[in-house]
């Protein structure tokens, strides 16, 4: 399975990263960079917030609004999963295993209803 997380590391600026976190730069197949502001709540601007997705490209993906790196207003931060029927709490806990470095600056996240693109 795939996994990938969007967002901020160590400094600001928005990147796709690997679990080794490598960057992994434009994808034309993908386009992960064009989901950047567009997955985290609609309605709520509120850090850690967490709205679960399914894509038409085949991906699934956990999006919240976080200012932990990059304090601007439209900073968030996503993790993407190649799988369709994974449950948002599995990407959760997933992301805490291959993202530990990343996971551990965020508190507990609220897990909203799934929206489907």
């Amino acid at each position: 399975m795939e996994i990938f997380y969007f967002g901020c590391y160590k400094r600001t600026g928005h990147y796709v990263w690997k679990t080794d976190m490598f960057m992994l730069g434009v994808d034309p197949d993908l386009m992960l960079e064009h989901y950047d502001t567009k997955l985290p709540p609609f309605d709520n601007d509120e850090q850690f917030i967490a709205q679960p997705w399914r894509l038409k490209i085949g991906y699934s993906a956990l999006a919240w609004w976080d200012r932990s790196v990059d304090v601007r207003p439209g900073s968030n931060s996503i993790i993407f999963v190649d799988n369709l029927e994974i449950d948002p709490h599995d990407i959760l806990r997933l992301a805490k295993n291959k993202f530990p470095h990343i996971m551990k600056r965020i508190p507990e996240l609220k897990i909203l209803e799934i929206m489907i693109e």
